[in-house]
């Protein structure tokens, strides 16, 4: 074993282990090697630091003047009210004291500024009837933007219902079978007149005996208003023998 051990110490003292050592010594011993090394030394203790918080899922924070805050300045607000052929309210801001642009979408085509109310948006853009997607998105001068949608919160119905009084005409019997529907919206009051006074809305196999006419000329109306306030009606005239 004292063999062995003789044996590695005059290796390690034949070897440039001497050497190195001497060199390490003048480095800390030199004052501007000495600042040198411990600039060194400093390096590379922060590139382990950051390479251990990356390691551990740790992310930096922004750096330079265009990177945007984690909490964004900019807010928007997007308000559509309920039912059918809404208005819809737009709201963009930011804290940042910059010029801010702000952009009001409807299924995904721009409609105007993101900052103004917009009142039945069916009517004012035509709209085809049924459902629609709302967008609003806004970007400061300095890059911070928001943006909410797209939402489908517009609903639109600017057709009437379509409306029939099923007149039909055989010889002495009048029939009357009134007929009322919309697609959209749906129905929400609907009526049904022999000469103008309001009946019961069903059919009548022959309405000069049910309820009861007199001979001569009549008149059935057919009303409906669907739910998004659209109203339609239809006359027709006959006879009674």
């Amino acid at each position: 074993m004292k063999q062995h051990t003789s044996k590695f110490i005059d290796v390690l003292s034949n070897s440039c282990i001497p050497s190195i050592l001497a060199r390490v010594h003048s480095v800390l011993t030199t004052p501007s090697l000495r600042a040198f090394a411990l600039a060194t030394v400093m390096a590379a203790i922060v590139l382990f630091a950051a390479s251990q918080m990356a390691s551990a899922g740790a992310t930096p924070g922004p750096v330079g003047p265009l990177a945007s805050p984690i909490d964004t300045p900019v807010k928007v607000y997007l308000h559509c009210t309920d039912g059918w052929n809404n208005s819809c309210q737009a709201t963009s801001s930011t804290t940042a004291g910059v010029r801010l642009w702000s952009y009001f979408y409807i299924d995904g085509r721009y409609r105007g500024s993101g900052n103004a109310t917009y009142t039945n948006v069916c009517s004012r853009f035509r709209l085809y009837d049924g459902h629609h997607t709302a967008t609003l998105y806004a970007v400061d001068a300095r890059r911070n933007s928001a943006r909410i949608g797209p939402y489908r919160i517009i609903d639109c119905d600017r057709t009437a219902p379509t409306v029939a009084t099923g007149l039909r005409i055989y010889r002495s019997t009048v029939r009357i079978s009134p007929y009322a529907y919309d697609r959209w919206s749906g129905i929400a009051t609907r009526q049904v007149l022999l000469d103008n006074a309001e009946v019961e809305w069903k059919v009548y196999t022959n309405v000069c005996q049910t309820p009861g006419l007199a001979k001569g000329s009549h008149s059935v109306k057919v009303v409906a208003t669907d739910n998004a306030g659209n109203t339609r009606s239809t006359t027709r005239t006959f006879r009674c023998p």
